[in-house]
């Protein structure tokens, strides 16, 4: 039973933490395995007293799973994630299909990675060795420059220190990715 105690309160805390950062549920795994535990020793208790609650527990629990859906992007948390990884990849594609590791690419903070860390896997011919941020200006650029920004319906194209157009866009349920080429 002070195993039991311990372990509540571990979990307690786990959970009090997850929920200080609302946006990063996978922090809950840690709580999984003592809840686990916990809840084996629930189900024996209940089990060795009352047979028909625990029966009828078992049965609510198993109703219970068929409505646990959703329909909405859970950021990494689910398969959901993987769009937005195709997506990427295929705009990552686009940009080394045209030979532009070595020109201009204004981006935002997810794709500074994608483009210059080859480990990551998004990237065949080498790292873009000459990335900006959207807020960095435009000075003394010769060759036309390029943007690539995920969820371009969120982003402030007038930021831009430069006109763009549309090159292309990949979108996949939850994932939209645009390329963008500079107008002169």
């Amino acid at each position: 039973l002070q195993t039991i105690n311990i372990l509540m309160v571990y979990c307690i805390a786990i959970v009090g933490f997850t929920c200080l950062n609302f946006n990063l549920h996978r922090y809950l795994l840690y709580a999984f395995p003592p809840l686990t535990i916990i809840m084996i020793y629930a189900l024996q208790t209940i089990f060795q007293n009352n047979k028909k609650f625990f029966i009828n527990i078992a049965l609510f629990s198993i109703v219970a799973l068929y409505f646990i859906k959703s329909n909405t992007f859970m950021f990494d948390e689910n398969l959901s994630y993987k769009n937005i990884v195709n997506v990427n990849l295929k705009a990552v594609q686009y940009l080394e299909d045209r030979h532009l590791n070595n020109a201009p690419v204004y981006t935002n903070y997810q794709f500074m990675d994608e483009l210059n860390k080859p480990y990551m896997g998004y990237l065949k011919t080498g790292a873009f060795t000459n990335l900006l941020k959207p807020w960095d200006k435009a000075n003394n650029i010769n060759n036309p420059a390029w943007c690539i920004i995920n969820d371009p319906a969120t982003f402030n194209f007038n930021s831009l220190p430069f006109k763009v157009k549309t090159e292309v866009v990949y979108t996949s349920s939850f994932a939209v990715t645009g390329v963008y080429k500079e107008v002169k």
